[in-house]
């Protein structure tokens, strides 16, 4: 079931107020009306808003004031000024007080639409962001905590604790197989009564549980788990309403069942949080082996290195998936992210670079704007030449994005480079204003060959340079603007690419 979103619109004319419920005819959509910021201060303590569209002028608080109050309510609240009488000190102003955008009245409904749909979908991408770095988290802590330890009952808990917290269930139990009565009992949970766990007995084909064992295939039960003609209900409060069931498997076979309930949220599982749950499952798997086969130790590293693969095969697709929520914030810039890879790990490898040191700078070549996620659609895509303002707020996106991939062990060292891939060589760039050595090499990478794809692309603001043009440009910022060192390798790169697009083209 998919969660409603809240919008508030803040005006003193009740008129207006009735226009905007009748445009947001959206049944994922609830509207919420207040007459003055007061009341919307109490709206907003009361529920969790997600936009709020505020008239300026209103008598008791003003837009600004109601705007500032709001924002210390919910931090996360986007908000939307809305003015007759605007001018441009006020709308610098709203920005700097935390607003997501400034609108003119009279309001075009269409427009008032496509503002509230930018505004969801980015609001989306965040959360999917902030969830998939919550789970590569988890993932990347599990995997430490199972692989430090030869006895899995040591950290069992912990790990149980820490699959119920990221999964969003209430309710999360370890079954393992008694071989000799062929039947699942719980040995670790989360949520369940004592009283089950030392009771509960479950036989091979009995309950979802027991088909996974009988099957050795994973399940998912969306909505009611009553309604499934496998399920029984161990814990006797009818209302589970969705469950997820994954193998624990070893070399011989399935060892155990991993099962997660959701009782209290009316949200299912969905098959995410089921591939999720059996990467979990696989973690865990390997580390009851550890422990009961602790003598066999060369085998279970091999089966470790598989799982690595698995988890860096993850890291990649995220990666992947980041970069998209990166192109989707500008259709300008789609595409750029794997270009500027492509070129990053060309140079990388002109000059020699490893394997490992040109994948990580692939990695940054994707991940490089992702700190554009905090940046408000409006200021990317603008047509026009940025404000001071403005312009102040675009210089932020390396600072965001460093700290967005900083607390992710496997891009600590993406996250020095992101932060430094707009410094110029003089000195004279951003966040810090390094200067020659002093910005990392790879950085000094990432700044050639985004600026050369930044200059053959289009932008709103103007036409793609032609290749020769930007070629030439990149010349010219040698020893200012970027590395010799770096262009130096980039013009090869260049020179090597053009020579065989002649060759193709006297071939033709």
């Amino acid at each position: 079931m998919e969660l409603l979103s809240n919008i508030l619109f803040v005006d003193d004319d009740e008129d207006i107020l009735g226009v905007y419920q009748l445009a947001i005819q959206d049944e994922s959509v609830n509207i919420h009306t207040a007459s003055n910021g007061f009341d919307a201060c109490k709206i907003v303590e009361d529920c969790q808003i997600d936009i709020a569209f505020i008239d300026l002028m209103m008598p008791g608080l003003n837009g600004i004031e109601t705007l500032k109050r709001l924002k210390d309510i919910n931090h996360d609240i986007d908000i939307v000024m809305l003015t007759a009488y605007g001018s441009i000190e006020t709308a610098i102003e709203a920005m700097r007080e935390g607003a997501y955008d400034y609108l003119h009245k009279p309001l075009e409904m269409e427009k008032l639409r496509t503002t509230i749909k930018n505004i969801l979908q980015k609001r989306h991408l965040s959360f999917n962001l902030d969830k998939k770095i919550a789970e590569l988290s988890a993932i990347h802590e599990a995997t430490r905590i199972l692989s430090s330890t030869t006895d899995f009952n040591d950290i069992s808990g912990v790990i149980m604790a820490t699959i119920v917290r990221v999964m969003h269930a209430d309710e999360g139990s370890l079954m393992l197989l008694d071989k000799t009565k062929d039947e699942l009992y719980i040995t670790v949970s989360k949520g369940i009564n004592e009283e089950i766990v030392k009771t509960q007995r479950i036989k091979r084909g009995e309950d979802v549980a027991g088909w996974v064992l009988e099957h050795n295939e994973p399940v998912l039960v969306v909505g009611s788990a009553a309604n499934d003609p496998r399920f029984i209900d161990i814990n006797n409060h009818h209302d589970v309403t969705s469950c997820m069931c994954v193998p624990l498997r070893m070399k011989d076979g399935v060892i155990g069942i991993l099962r997660m309930n959701r009782i209290k949220t009316r949200v299912s599982f969905t098959m995410d949080d089921l591939m999720l749950t059996s990467i979990f499952a696989a973690e865990i798997g390997g580390a009851i082996e550890r422990s009961k086969t602790y003598a066999t130790l060369e085998e279970k590293m091999a089966e470790l290195t598989d799982l690595n693969v698995q988890l860096k095969k993850l890291f990649l697709n995220t990666v992947k998936a980041l970069s998209s929520a990166i192109d989707a914030k500008d259709p300008y810039t789609m595409g750029h992210s794997s270009q500027v890879q492509k070129h990053a790990i060309a140079i990388a490898d002109e000059l020699g670079f490893s394997l490992e040191e040109k994948n990580l700078i692939g990695i940054v070549g994707l991940l490089h704007d992702i700190g554009k996620i905090g940046i408000k659609d409006g200021i990317l895509s603008k047509p026009g030449a940025l404000e001071r303002e403005e312009w102040e707020m675009i210089k932020e996106h390396p600072d965001i994005g460093a700290k967005i991939v900083k607390h992710i062990d496997m891009f600590t060292d993406v996250a020095e480079i992101i932060l430094h891939h707009h410094e110029r060589y003089d000195g004279r760039g951003y966040p810090h204003g390094l200067k020659g050595e002093q910005i990392p090499f790879k950085s000094r990478i990432l700044s050639v060959a985004d600026s050369f794809d930044a200059m053959v692309s289009k932008r709103p603001y103007r036409d793609s340079m032609p290749r020769k043009k930007a070629i030439m440009e990149v010349k010219a910022g040698s020893g200012t603007q970027f590395d010799p060192v770096v262009v130096d390798a980039f013009l090869r790169v260049l020179e090597r690419e053009d020579a065989a697009i002649r060759a193709i083209e006297e071939l033709g």
